[in-house]
């Protein structure tokens, strides 16, 4: 096998379309209390028609298109730069994106292939100067494309960092592509909480914000813990088997009605809490951390409709002692977490988590959860434009790819990263189609084998081999009858 031809480029935006750049905008607290990780977007696409889609002239149109895409996503475009006061700010300084493209000798060996991530595992702030956003683009002799783009996650959370890939997608396709750009870069998100019924100026601050903790004015920050080593676990369950937890729950309380989503976060809770913390006093509270999008828990679409640009996760904390979360019925821990939802998600009390944290010196503030859930909506990650537009070779009988959702017959997997440095509770579900959820947590090291036996009740095996570069293997359609 010979040696992979490996090439780089800095991609600046273009200037085809004359667009002011915004003024520098200071990073806001929420964007500083999410993991300081670059998260992978990868697309993966079976083999392409090469008559169609040649690999250099592939590569010429993605260059081409990111540099178009980038001009209308300047913030994105540009790079992280301190003030005189040490304060973060984002400077539009159209620093541009590395793009890597790599040839392999080789047949795809499957969705853990080494070396698709254009920043691997990189913690930590990016280097002033260097660029927010990097794509790599692998193709294998068998004709299989793989696509990752990687943007910083203190710049976007998923919401906004997909309206990119989108717009990246969709302009590379050769469709209209300006429908997800940002209609401001404004990070003022309490604009949008602001009516004449209820002003943010009225609005009390919290004295506690659930989940984070506050540093008195003179005491400095803790050093950071050192990195504890862990597994990673993923675990696929289906939504029947979620929905037969819930009916059986909600028949039994009929007040209660939990959602699925709840009780998958609540077994999740629970499984994590008897695997990672089983050490602690019983007594010690756990706080289990939801990552939500609060765009639409504004009082109007506004945010919305102007695709808010940023991370906004009025991320929702809920607390149970170690014991009763060790030993409680699942529809307990359910309970408590549809609670969380209902109090934090009200419009009132996000304005006022916002205002107090915009209150107080952003390097004051630690978040403080043991464990934390994010959600993959599984809308953003099948939605069709994200094929870019390719045509693949028919081949029905030995497809190297496995529909990624057989209801939609579409042949292209978009995933996120499976190889992040995460700490011990952090977990992230997706759904892989309309039937399967694929749930990834950090454990300690040696415990994987542990949480797999604590999920066995309403866990499944995993869904065949997704992606594989010889023959097709059981789908997940045969898996989602389970």
């Amino acid at each position: 096998m010979s040696q992979p031809v490996v090439a780089s480029v800095r991609v600046r935006p273009s200037t085809r379309f004359g667009l002011p750049r915004p003024d520098p905008v200071k990073i806001h607290a929420l964007d500083l209390i999410v993991p300081r990780v670059w998260t992978p977007i990868y697309h993966f696409f079976p083999p392409v028609s090469q008559a169609d889609h040649p690999v250099k002239e592939t590569v010429l149109n993605l260059i081409s298109s990111l540099a178009d895409v980038l001009e209308h996503f300047p913030l994105l475009a540009g790079s992280l730069k301190p003030d005189c006061l040490g304060n973060l700010n984002i400077h539009s300084d159209n620093v541009g994106a590395d793009f890597v493209y790599e040839l392999r000798d080789e047949m795809f060996p499957g969705v853990h292939a080494h070396g698709l991530d254009p920043r691997g595992a990189d913690i930590g702030f990016p280097t002033p100067g260097d660029p927010l956003v990097a794509v790599k683009f692998t193709a294998f002799t068998c004709g299989t494309y793989v696509l990752c783009i990687a943007t910083h996650h203190v710049i976007a959370d998923l919401a906004s960092t997909m309206d990119f890939v989108y717009a990246y997608a969709r302009r590379f396709a050769g469709k209209p592509y300006l429908s997800t750009v940002p209609k401001t870069w404004s990070r003022e998100p309490l604009m949008y909480f602001d009516t004449p019924s209820c002003p943010v100026s009225s609005l009390p601050l919290l004295e506690t914000i659930p989940g984070i903790t506050v540093l008195p004015p003179n005491q400095p920050p803790p050093p950071p813990p050192l990195p504890e080593p862990t597994d990673l676990v993923q675990i696929y369950t289906t939504t029947h088997k979620l929905t037969q937890i819930k009916n059986a729950i909600n028949s039994s309380a009929s007040t209660l009605n939990v959602t699925t989503f709840q009780v998958l976060a609540a077994l999740m809770w629970q499984a994590i809490s008897r695997v990672a913390f089983f050490h602690l006093p019983e007594d010690e509270e756990i706080n289990f951390g939801l990552a939500v999008n609060g765009r639409e828990r504004a009082p109007t679409r506004a945010m919305v409709h102007d695709r808010f640009y940023g991370n906004f996760n009025p991320a929702v904390c809920v607390s149970l002692p170690q014991g009763e979360l060790v030993d409680s019925d699942v529809a307990f821990i359910a309970g408590a977490i549809k609670k969380a939802l209902k109090e934090q998600l009200e419009p009132g009390f996000i304005a006022r988590k916002v205002k107090t944290l915009e209150s107080v010196d952003s390097r004051r503030i630690l978040p403080n959860t043991q464990c934390q859930l994010s959600s993959w909506p599984k809308d953003m990650m099948l939605n069709e434009d994200l094929d870019f537009g390719f045509k693949f070779i028919e081949n029905t009988d030995d497809d190297p790819l496995v529909r990624y959702s057989p209801r939609r017959k579409r042949r292209v997997m978009v995933s996120a990263g499976d190889d992040l440095p995460f700490p011990v509770g952090t977990m992230q579900s997706m759904m892989l189609d309309e039937h399967i959820f694929k749930i990834l947590v950090a454990v300690p090291r040696g415990m994987k084998d542990v949480m797999l036996d604590e999920v066995q009740a309403w866990s499944v095996e995993k869904p065949g081999v997704i992606l594989t570069a010889s023959k097709i293997l059981p789908s997940l359609e045969s898996q989602a009858r389970l």
